[in-house]
């Protein structure tokens, strides 16, 4: 199971258990409490629990949520504005935001009174306190500034060259500080102005003289290993810090994930597609054909044999009420109670739907193994990855050895596909 769908269907488990009913909306899930409407990411959550794997954290995220006071009135509120830098490819139509790269974008956020709890700002919220986005940015500055002015610029020698390091007490906003507007008073008297600044994650940040560019091209890799092993990544870009704004420059390229020794060739005669960019990833015989449509699905067939015919196409359904893994198994067995076939667990998350149905194509009696591996991403996603083995009948009734074979090796490998993480990969 991946881990955003276990997070998920631990969350909908715990506000089941709790009486508590929830919607899904804009790619999070909504709650009330006392009247007031409650949106909530799971984002975050599922980065901390994809580190120890504790379901306990489920419940004290839940504790937290419920016990959260509600947003205070405009004058209690303001010391506690501020801005947060969050990975544009979050869902942020629920927060008042400026995006400030291709990546990443400044989040208006208010903090709790103990600093242990950040809520995003919504417009909703922006017009009960009677402000524009414009006012509350500039709150946020105001407060970001006095947080930088409490924090320091460390520099560490490098051969000849300097390298800044942002020395705060506040970790969760040490990324966000790179914006704030007095930081060239901060860093020209350590380091000299302009800079340039990596900001991987949340509370890794290097500044960089512009005297010593060339150590832009030394820092690659630890940027972009802070970068994958955080729980709360941002940006692998390198951005220009003058007196003129901000703005990325370029970006160090993020090497795949640890080599899969699918992804060659191997010794047991395989050989993996990656079907449409990696939305449905599995394996066939090595030496098979690849056909794919336009805008279809994908055929794969050995010419030399004669066996059958192996296809894909695949769909995105999207449900208004939460998708967890207990959907998938309630499609698998509707789609195998219909076609008289069988729902299988396949311990992923994912659920599979197998069964046969008989055809006939130009008087050709013709048998078609089908399996619908149901893949859920939640919130409210649903994927369907069809792959069909079109043989005909004859061939399996007199146990052709090829024919055999492929079915053997494609039941196999179905079970075994993958699916992305995230429905727009």
């Amino acid at each position: 199971m991946s881990v955003t769908a276990e997070v998920a269907t631990l969350f909908l488990e715990e506000l089941a258990r709790r009486g508590i009913p929830v919607t899904v909306a804009d790619g999070g899930y909504q709650i009330d409490r006392d009247g007031t409407t409650v949106t909530i990411s799971l984002e975050n959550l599922s980065r901390e629990f994809a580190r120890d794997r504790d379901p306990g954290q489920i419940t004290r995220f839940v504790d937290t949520v419920l016990c959260r006071p509600l947003i205070p009135v405009w004058l209690e509120v303001r010391p506690r504005l501020r801005w947060s830098l969050e990975p544009t490819d979050m869902s942020l139509t629920e927060a008042l935001h400026e995006v400030v790269s291709d990546r990443v974008a400044l989040v208006l956020v208010c903090v709790s009174p103990d600093e242990t709890q950040i809520t995003w700002v919504s417009p909703t919220t922006a017009a009960s306190w009677g402000q524009t986005k414009e006012s509350l940015l500039a709150a946020a500055a105001e407060n970001m500034a006095t947080l930088l002015a409490r924090s320091q610029i460390d520099t560490l020698a490098v051969e000849s060259h300097t390298l800044g390091m942002v020395n705060t007490e506040f970790t969760a906003f040490k990324a966000a500080l790179v914006f704030a507007p007095d930081l060239p008073a901060v860093v020209e008297p350590v380091l000299g102005w302009p800079v340039f600044a990596v900001l991987p994650c949340r509370d890794f940040v290097y500044l960089i003289p512009d005297r010593d560019r060339e150590l832009l091209g030394r820092i690659g890799a630890v940027v972009v290993r802070e970068y994958a092993k955080s729980a709360y990544p941002l940006t692998t870009e390198v951005f220009e810090v003058t007196s003129a704004g901000i703005r990325a420059i370029g970006e160090f390229p993020v090497a795949p994930s640890t080599p899969d020794p699918d992804d060659a060739d191997s010794d047991d005669g395989l050989k993996t597609i990656r079907y449409r960019g990696g939305v449905v990833v599995f394996r066939i015989p090595e030496h098979w054909e690849e056909e794919y449509e336009e805008e279809g699905g994908g055929t794969f067939y050995d010419e030399d044999a004669d066996a059958g015919t192996f296809r894909l196409n695949t769909l995105l359904a999207r449900s208004a009420t939460p998708v967890t893994t207990h959907t998938a198994r309630e499609f698998a067995e509707a789609h195998a109670a219909k076609n008289s076939g069988k729902a299988v667990d396949l311990g992923t998350g994912n659920w599979l739907a197998e069964y046969t149905v008989l055809a006939t194509e130009d008087d050709v009696p013709l048998t078609i193994r089908y399996w619908e591996v149901i893949n859920p991403v939640p919130p409210n996603s649903l994927r369907v990855a069809l792959f069909s083995y079109t043989v005909r009948t004859e061939l399996l009734d007199d146990e052709d050895p090829d024919v055999a074979e492929e079915l053997e090796i494609l039941d196999r490998e179905v079970r075994a596909s993958t699916f992305a993480a995230e429905v727009g990969a």
